[in-house]
């Protein structure tokens, strides 16, 4: 009798028990929408997130925003992920449940405060890619607000008060209107240029007044959704297009916003405008994105790929997506006024500069003249041969504890932060290098390259790609080990899809925007040297600490990918020839890669198994070529001879390893074939010509 009673009263706790998680399920979204915040069925909210989360659901408006910035110094807001509403091509979205699935596995997307520029903004992790905002904002306020109308804000003008107010009127002629998205350049614009107007149309309105309420509240001047039609002849808009996925939190439709900016261009007051569409999107998403493309073209607009400094695809704007790398990196189209007598139109910049930086550090001084020896006989003179006369090695001059770690990859990272930054004003040592933030930098490693082309050659690669702002070598191999173990967010990120050999990435090798690669050295120095995050990095917040500059730049790459990696998977600029030369083709002394029908810029010998083939890679590429002594680089800053540095080279003699290679890479007895070419039809051999100066 007592044990029935017990089971009984079991029984009864137990129903009321489900019932009750019955009506959370069911009450509790119904309870969260009405407080303006998501719904988690199953978190557990810490005291922190609670408060995160209120901060959230406020009302941000008038005296709030005051209470909510204080509140939003965290940096992390857990209130769930980017659940709810239907992705752009019409499949449902992947809401909580994925996000318990595998959470070993794959970064959260919570959402969080990222420090972008003087703003915060509230977004969600990998939603959009903040390098790209980066170099796009860089050219919206460096270039397009620099129109007759659209002067700079913030300069002090030498003639007095009168002159500044004046300057400040002038200012207030112009103003940026942002569309989608987080409003990154809207938020960032409005606190540093507070006389220049600024009207965001965000993805999610809750989500920007939060951004707002962090960044600055009602001292920013900055409308939310104002009326378009406020926009005339007499008042000149810079316009930015953000096309990304549908988080079902729009304010503007993309129907909505493309009939928007086609009122614009259509009104000619939009003096300069800058189009990104997100690298996962839809086909129905990339048309319309080239539809409205074309209707600026059609209204007199010019467009550039990449940058106002990038190739110009005004004919032809099919090209754009043909050309996209297999779907897996972002589209940033920038229009200007094609009408000379536009006297709104900003003019556009030259093409950008190419700094090719070798770091080279010995890590003790008996090491320096054979790690130089190897330099040459690879790096310099194939570039010689091949008159890259951008190349500038640095940290090679480098002495005592300046720039010195135990571990040889961190050390790379930190001469590249000194090469890009400078020096500290405070230091008394001189830079090694004047480069601007829109120059392109290419960084490859100083001891296993080989180089097949000209700096002019590289450039023109780069811009025909539309200027990627941050493009890294790739692999067939996963490195370092303990990224293998995250594999499959290679597969969600498409790369295991790409119908080439070399898919995973690997960092010896890359090129970009300075700004950007600047951004993403800064955040992987202080992570690597400290274990840290500061509020202003990029990085994941779970990021993996492997110390290793491979490890970094690929937990970067899969954890959202804040700088906007691209791989490059056509060795378009680099090829990795570990496990992967049977693709290699020796034709008129050069390598080719012969799945792309491409001449390799930048040969790297990448692994034991890669560097034991530079030898008779370099016989290819060489044959009995001898270096011109007068051939000029720069070590560290200073311009220097060939003749000078490059002494007693020798034959680099490695044993061959055997490697196991990864599916898809093979080791071949030959390191390439030879394909038949008469001589007659093979170009001359050698530099032409004076050697040229090297460029800083």
């Amino acid at each position: 009798m007592k044990q029935a009673k017990q089971d009984m009263l079991y029984n009864a706790h137990t129903s009321r028990s489900l019932r009750q998680l019955l009506l959370l399920l069911l009450l509790g979204p119904l309870l969260a929408w009405g407080r303006g915040i998501q719904y988690h069925p199953f978190q557990k909210l810490s005291p922190s997130s609670q408060t995160r989360t209120a901060v959230q659901g406020a009302q941000l408006s008038g005296a709030g925003f005051s209470a909510a910035s204080a509140a939003a110094n965290d940096a992390v807001i857990t209130s769930g992920d980017d659940s709810g509403g239907d992705s752009d091509d019409g499949g449902p979205r992947q809401g909580w449940r994925h996000r318990l699935q595998d959470r070993d596995e794959r970064p959260h997307r919570p959402h969080t405060l990222m420090h972008f520029g003087q703003a915060r903004v509230a977004m969600v992790h990998g939603e959009v890619s903040l390098g790209e905002h980066m170099w796009s904002c860089h050219q919206v306020e460096n270039v397009a607000l620099q129109s007759s109308t659209c002067t700079a804000a913030g300069q002090q003008s030498p003639g007095g008060q009168q002159q500044q107010q004046q300057q400040q009127e002038e200012d207030q002629k112009c103003a940026f209107l942002e569309l989608g998205g987080p409003g990154l350049c809207a938020l960032d614009l409005a606190k540093r240029r507070p006389s220049t107007r600024v009207n965001l149309y965000p993805s999610s309105r809750r989500l920007a007044e939060l951004s707002l309420a962090a960044t600055g509240g009602l001292e920013l001047n900055l409308q939310l959704e104002a009326d378009l039609d406020q926009y005339d002849k007499g008042r000149p808009v810079v316009l930015q297009i953000n096309m990304l996925r549908d988080d079902g939190g729009n304010s503007l439709s993309y129907a909505g916003m493309k009939e928007a900016a086609r009122s614009l261009l259509s009104k000619g007051v939009v003096c300069a405008a800058v189009m990104t569409l997100q690298a996962v999107s839809s086909t129905r998403l990339q048309q319309q994105f080239i539809e409205l493309v074309g209707t600026a073209v059609s209204s007199g607009f010019s467009a550039f790929w990449g940058g106002f400094d990038g190739q110009d695809i005004t004919g032809d704007l099919s090209q754009v997506l043909r050309k996209q790398q297999f779907g897996h990196r972002s589209v940033n189209i920038f229009l200007l006024p094609g009408g000379a007598d536009t006297k709104e139109a900003p003019s556009r910049p030259p093409p950008p500069t190419l700094h090719v930086l070798v770091p080279l550090r010995p890590q003790r001084e008996e090491n320096r003249h054979g790690l130089t020896m190897v330099l040459c006989r690879f790096l310099l003179d194939t570039a010689a041969a091949s008159n890259l006369s951008s190349v500038h090695v640095v940290g090679l001059t480098a002495n005592g504890t300046h720039l010195y770690h135990s571990i040889s990859t961190i050390q790379k990272l930190m001469v590249l932060q000194y090469a890009l930054e400078g020096p500290d004003p405070s230091s008394g040592m001189r830079p090694w290098a004047d480069i601007s933030p829109s120059d392109v930098v290419m960084v490859i490693d100083a001891t296993d390259t080989m180089s097949q082309l000209t700096s002019e050659e590289f450039l023109q690669r780069y811009l025909d790609a539309g200027a990627p702002v941050f493009h890294v070598s790739a692999e067939v191999n996963i490195w370092p080990p303990p990224v293998r173990n995250y594999a499959r967010l290679y597969e969600e990120a498409g790369v295991t899809s790409v119908p080439l050999p070399n898919k995973y990435l690997n960092s010896g090798c890359f090129i970009g925007r300075a700004m950007v690669l600047k951004k993403y050295v800064q955040d992987a120095v202080e992570f690597v040297t400290t274990s840290a995050m500061s509020d202003s990095s990029w990085l994941f917040r779970q990021q993996v600490n492997y110390v290793d500059d491979q490890g970094v730049m690929s937990f970067a790459y899969l954890m959202g990918n804040p700088y906007g990696i691209s791989l490059d998977h056509e060795s378009a600029f680099f090829y990795s020839l570990y496990c992967a030369t049977e693709h290699l083709v020796l034709s008129c002394g050069a390598i080719m890669y012969n799945l792309t029908s491409t001449k390799v810029g930048i040969l790297h010998g990448n692994g034991c198994e890669g560097k034991a083939r530079l030898e008779d890679v370099r016989g290819g590429i060489l044959g009995d070529y001898k270096a011109d002594p007068e051939f000029r680089f720069l070590v560290d800053g200073v311009v220097t001879r060939h003749g000078d540095v490059c002494v007693d080279v020798r034959p680099m003699v490695v044993g061959r390893p055997a490697v196991q290679c990864p599916p898809g890479g093979s080791q071949p007895e030959h390191t390439y074939t030879t394909r038949s070419v008469a001589p007659e039809d093979c170009p001359a051999r050698g530099r032409d010509g004076k050697p040229s100066e090297p460029r800083g």
